[in-house]
């Protein structure tokens, strides 16, 4: 008996062992999960309508998602400061076309260089030209600081938003100084809203991308009337980045992540997008990004 009982529990133990190991295995190849940040902005962004999921960042993170087969991904619409929140937080978060800043790094992964898109601008219309004649230089860039200082000119600015490192410092020291142009947003940007505001004369200008301005003017046969004004001291164009959180994504993860864009970046199907919803007055400025880019000519 004592024979038996001893070959009985060496089967039961070998049994126990290798279901064991399966399951230890099977968790070591079990999946991950990336969760995606999305922001309703169109048309970087399209959440809802006939066209829902063909914006130009939805069809990015398609082709990116698609390149990362070895992990699951889930994607979740929210606004722009709870983008920022949950990239503080320690959940697998990520959100493609962030800018990088100083700040951000300190709490984010940043992938390379991932898309190159026009530099913040301001979005104004034509009925504003001749009170900011003074503030253009030669080159017809505009002075911003020393029209907010100096002018009655209401500003539209999205609190949570970076818009180029030096534009942001200008930005938090006007905000110390209560500069009372600024007309400061948090939550969702409502640009449908906003293009109307505009030429409506509620708001003097806008800042940031005009690509959702002039799309929604477009809809409307208004954007005869918005003049887009280059910045002074600004780059010729934004470098954009995939952006994750320190804290939940692990540097395994960020090498794949990273090792895709490097891979996608210079790709037609992956530049093109901006080119499909580029209205026709940014249509040279995006095709000679867009030849950048498929060059892989990115400033890292």
């Amino acid at each position: 008996m004592s024979y038996l009982f001893a070959r009985l529990l060496a089967c039961c133990l070998a049994a126990f062992s290798w279901l064991l190991l399966s399951a230890t295995l099977s968790l070591a190849h079990e999946k991950k999960t990336i969760i995606w940040g999305i922001v309703d902005e169109f048309p970087v962004w399209i959440t809802s309508g006939a066209n829902k999921g063909m914006g130009i960042m939805d069809v990015r993170l398609r082709l990116l998602m698609a390149e990362l087969s070895d992990y699951n991904h889930r994607q979740i619409s929210m606004s722009l400061p709870r983008v920022v929140e949950e990239l503080k937080g320690d959940s697998r978060f990520c959100f493609m076309g962030i800018l990088k800043t100083p700040i951000r790094e300190t709490f984010m992964h940043f992938s390379p260089a991932a898309l190159l898109a026009q530099p913040t601008s301001l979005v104004t219309t034509k009925s504003n030209l001749e009170k900011l004649a003074p503030y253009r230089d030669e080159a017809g860039k505009l002075d911003l600081k020393a029209l907010l200082q100096n002018e009655t000119f209401s500003l539209f600015v999205m609190q949570d938003r970076s818009y180029s490192p030096s534009l942001d410092t200008m930005l938090r020291d006007l905000r110390h100084e209560e500069n009372e142009n600024l007309r400061l947003h948090r939550g969702m940007p409502r640009f449908n809203l906003r293009a109307k505001q505009l030429l409506a004369g509620r708001l003097s200008g806008l800042l940031g991308s005009p690509l959702e301005i002039y799309n929604i003017a477009l809809s409307s046969g208004e954007e005869h009337e918005l003049s887009l004004l280059p910045i002074q001291n600004e780059p010729n164009e934004t470098v954009a980045y995939v952006g994750c959180s320190k804290n939940g994504i692990t540097h395994k993860t960020m090498s794949d992540i990273s090792s895709a864009v490097l891979k996608l970046r210079s790709t037609a199907d992956f530049v093109t997008p901006s080119l499909t919803w580029s209205p026709n007055v940014f249509r040279k400025d995006y095709e000679k990004l867009a030849r950048r880019a498929l060059a892989d000519d990115f400033p890292d």
